[in-house]
C-alpha cells in the first residue's frame, strides 16, 4: 500500500482540510450489484427473532407511505448512564427505523450515512415510540428520517440518513 499525500479540498464546510489519500497498489476487486444479496434479519441485534440478545423491536409498516413505527420499552440492559438509555441503542433505533421503511418498497436497502441529533435523554422504563420514513429516493440512493419520542411527546433524537439499495 502506497500514500498519496496529496491534499484536496471538498466544499466550503471542510475548507482547508487536509485529506490523506490512500492508493492500493493492486485494484481492490469491485462487486456486481447482482452479487451483492440483502443479509437476513433474523439475527439483527434491534429486531431479529433469532437472537435472544435482540432488543426485541417489531415494526409495523406502511408500505405505501414508505414509512414505520414502532414502541419500545428500554430495560436496564440498555442503559449507559444510569437510568439513560445508552446513546448507541437510541441511534441503532433510529438507523433500524431509517431502513425498515426503505425496505418497504420490497428492494433491501442499507445504510451509507447516518446523523443523529440527542434531544432529552430516553430513560430506562419509558415508553418509546420510533418512527421513520423515506423522504427521497433517486436509482438505487434513498434518503430518510427518524424520531425517537416519549409517550408524552418529548423529543428524545432524531436522525437522517443515506442509504443503498442492495442488488
Amino acid at each position: 500500500v502506497g500514500f498519496d499525500f496529496s491534499a484536496w479540498e471538498t466544499g466550503n464546510a471542510l475548507k482547508g482540510i487536509r485529506w490523506v489519500r490512500i492508493v492500493r497498489s493492486m485494484p481492490t476487486p469491485v462487486k456486481r450489484p447482482s452479487q451483492l444479496r440483502a443479509p437476513s434479519d433474523e439475527s439483527c441485534f434491534v429486531c431479529g427473532p433469532a437472537n435472544p440478545r435482540s432488543l426485541p423491536v417489531s415494526f409495523r409498516v406502511e408500505p405505501k407511505a414508505s414509512a414505520v413505527e414502532a414502541s419500545f420499552e428500554p430495560g436496564r440492559e440498555t442503559q449507559g448512564y444510569d437510568g439513560v438509555v445508552h446513546g448507541g441503542i437510541i441511534a441503532a433505533l433510529l438507523d433500524e427505523a431509517m431502513v425498515k421503511a426503505a425496505n418497504a418498497s420490497g428492494r433491501a436497502f442499507a445504510t451509507a450515512s447516518l446523523s443523529v441529533r440527542f434531544r432529552s435523554p430516553g430513560r430506562v422504563g419509558e415508553s418509546l415510540v420510533i418512527r421513520g420514513r423515506v423522504v427521497e429516493r433517486r436509482g438505487r440512493l434513498a434518503r430518510a428520517a427518524a424520531t425517537i419520542h416519549a409517550v408524552g411527546g418529548r423529543l428524545v433524537a432524531q436522525a437522517e440518513g443515506s442509504l443503498v439499495r442492495h442488488g
